[in-house]
């Protein structure tokens, strides 16, 4: 209904995709002025940000969606109701219009509007990969052995009729993991195969697990934390923190980007970052993950 141009060449490094919804417009606002906009920096890989959407039935909503998308040429919205539960849907529609409209991305960031991501150092990690990242990349935090919500009053509730294994496969924190081209078409190639009515991220995983994709973890990708979004935590320890509002998201940007600003002495800068490792190792090993806790 409302659709980005095409990449023009050439293709940026990183394709931004995140999901958001139509009355979300300050969080869209937030993202494009921090984390999802330009970093000012020539010697970040560039890097292009699309908004998914699906359909509102409120008049003025659409037309301040109309207004949005001519103003910024970042929305892409499907044809389906702009419902929690299809997110995958979203997903799936990022997908083929990355595949179709931007096809020469190396790598997709999918990243969710109430996240902060430390974009550049995302990139730097994907470019300076010894030798060269695995042609089929599928990078995040990762969680393992899920079991799905079998409680029907749940609003993330799997019944054993649509996918019934004891555990998922592994997968990546649907907050913010990387694709790569390949990995993307091969998810995309698997996806008729699964379910939509699965969490978006397990229906990745899943599709990941028929295409022979292994998720790779990786811990600086805070998942579903919401941790402390200081300066020697966040860019530091990790590269992404979950559940920010707007205001947050600024406070988080300002704080990265003010000039020469250190962390504060050295002893409270080490345990900042140490703390943020011991949550990052906890969640790991306690978070709930798939079971719909992140949204």
């Amino acid at each position: 209904l409302l659709a980005p141009a095409p990449c023009s060449p050439p293709a940026p490094f990183l394709l931004i995709l995140v999901p958001s919804a139509p009355s979300h417009r300050d969080r869209r606002l937030a993202v494009r002025d921090t984390w999802g906009g330009p970093w000012g920096d020539s010697g970040t890989p560039p890097s292009r940000t699309v908004f998914v959407l699906g359909v509102t039935a409120n008049p003025d909503t659409r037309r301040e969606l109309l207004a949005e998308s001519r103003r910024h040429g970042d929305i892409l919205q499907g044809d389906f109701g702009d419902t929690y539960a299809n997110l995958t849907w979203k997903t799936l529609l990022l997908l083929r219009w990355a595949r179709a409209c931007c096809g020469g991305a190396p790598f997709l960031l999918k990243a969710d509007d109430d996240v902060f991501v430390h974009v550049p150092a995302v990139a730097a990690h994907l470019a300076a990969w010894p030798a060269a990242p695995p042609p089929r990349l599928y990078l995040g935090r990762v969680h393992w052995a899920v079991a799905p919500n079998r409680d029907p009053r749940s609003r993330h509730h799997v019944p054993a009729g649509l996918y019934g294994a004891a555990r998922y496969p592994p997968y990546c924190s649907g907050t913010a993991y990387v694709l790569s081209r390949r990995a993307a078409a091969a998810v995309l190639a698997a996806a008729r195969a699964v379910p939509l009515a699965l969490p978006e991220d397990v229906w990745v995983g899943v599709g990941a697990g028929r295409a022979g994709l292994v998720p790779r973890h990786w811990a600086r990708l805070g998942g579903a934390l919401r941790v402390p979004a200081e300066r020697c935590c966040l860019g530091r320890a990790l590269l992404s923190a979950h559940g920010l509002g707007p205001a947050r998201l600024r406070g988080a940007w300002r704080r990265l980007r003010e000039p020469g600003r250190a962390c504060p002495e050295l002893l409270r800068g080490a345990l900042g970052r140490i703390r943020c490792r011991i949550m990052a190792w906890g969640e790991r090993i306690w978070g709930r993950g798939g079971d719909g806790t992140e949204e």
